[in-house]
């Protein structure tokens, strides 16, 4: 594969309760193959993977993957030493001079609009203690988390979290990157109208910036969120890329205000998507499956298969395919682009 950097800005590779990357599916209790984390973030760096942030949506996401993710890091620097004198295949130098055969891991701290709940069910309803407790995990994590998030609104599942209580505690959250200067890590569906009022309100405290991610939105919705600030980005993964009106959208995105993440282990690019029509044959011809094989289905696992219909950071160069043939440029301009985004809003000198 070509040279290239990537940084998957979110990935959900934490969970509470056991994931697909623990080999569990569609909520059921029996796994259906081993554990394969590492195997998954191995096949990240093979593409050019520098770089995830993985993204939590509770106070325990938040210390599992900032405690996960210190570990992936010892690990990875483990595995690359021990094997210093022998071929290691995709595990080059970093850009800050440190090995790995794994993407550096970082994490955010936050609380996602459908768990809003959790500010007033957790440590005898308060939402004070709640949030102090959230900045604990910041202050003890200081070396991997890099974000604030995933905060923001979603009205497309008000059956988990109440409109009032969603807006209450996104409002919350801005303190906390007030107050450790972090970038925010942004959820906003089917909320313009609301999301951008709080934004606007708020956008004094985004001195480090944003990023909406996931974005399914129309171009005015864009173009008014990175109407509020210089360093507001719009984060685009395989939902973003589901139809012709998504597609069409993404071709309008500034190159220099987009962000490319998968939403692992969500947000897959599928065959029926219109995106894909970008991956048929040409310059664009899916590297992923030509680099790992035909993904398989869960219970026909083997080390080292990928899974169908299951997103991992890796597929982060088949979103970039994609938004590569939608703006009739090339993979490695889109990919050398959006890099720098991320090196800028999460990665800055001041922000390391």
């Amino acid at each position: 594969m070509p040279d290239v950097k990537f940084c998957d800005i979110g990935a959900n590779l934490v969970s509470a309760s056991p994931s697909t990357f623990d080999g569990f599916y569609f909520g059921s209790q029996v796994q259906s193959h081993p554990e394969d984390s590492e195997d998954v973030l191995e096949r990240a760096k093979r593409v050019g993977v520098r770089e995830i942030l993985v993204t939590a949506g509770t106070l325990e996401e938040a210390k599992a993957a900032a405690s996960k993710c210190r570990m992936w890091n010892e690990k990875s620097f483990r595995k690359s030493s021990n094997s210093i004198n022998n071929d290691r295949e995709g595990a080059d130098d970093d850009e800050d001079g440190s090995e790995g055969v794994f993407p550096k891991m970082y994490s955010t701290v936050g609380v996602h609009p459908t768990r809003c709940d959790e500010f007033e069910e957790k440590y005898d309803g308060s939402p004070e203690r709640y949030l102090q407790a959230l900045k604990t995990v910041v202050r003890e994590n200081a070396d991997v988390v890099k974000a604030i998030g995933e905060c923001g609104l979603d009205y497309d599942r008000l059956h988990f979290c109440e409109k009032e209580t969603q807006k209450k505690y996104f409002q919350f959250q801005f303190e906390l990157a007030k107050e450790f200067d972090l970038p925010l890590f942004l959820h906003s569906r089917n909320s313009r109208e609301d999301f951008y009022e709080i934004l606007k309100r708020n956008v004094k405290h985004l001195r480090k910036g944003a990023v909406v991610h996931s974005f399914t939105g129309t171009r005015e919705e864009f173009e008014e969120l990175l109407a509020l600030d210089d360093k507001i980005y719009i984060g685009v993964n395989g939902c973003s890329l589901k139809t012709e009106e998504n597609v069409n959208v993404v071709q309008s995105i500034p190159l220099d205000r987009m962000l490319l993440e998968t939403d692992a282990p969500w947000c897959a690019v599928k065959k029926t998507h219109f995106g894909n029509t970008f991956l048929e044959g040409g310059e664009n011809s899916n590297r992923i499956q030509t680099l790992f094989g035909t993904p398989v289905k869960p219970k026909k696992w083997q080390k080292g298969s990928m899974i169908k219909d299951r997103s991992e950071p890796c597929q982060i160069a088949t979103v970039c395919e994609i938004v590569a043939g939608c703006k009739e440029t090339s993979y490695e301009d889109v990919a050398e682009a959006c890099y720098r985004n991320s090196r800028d809003l999460f990665f800055s000198p001041s922000s390391s």
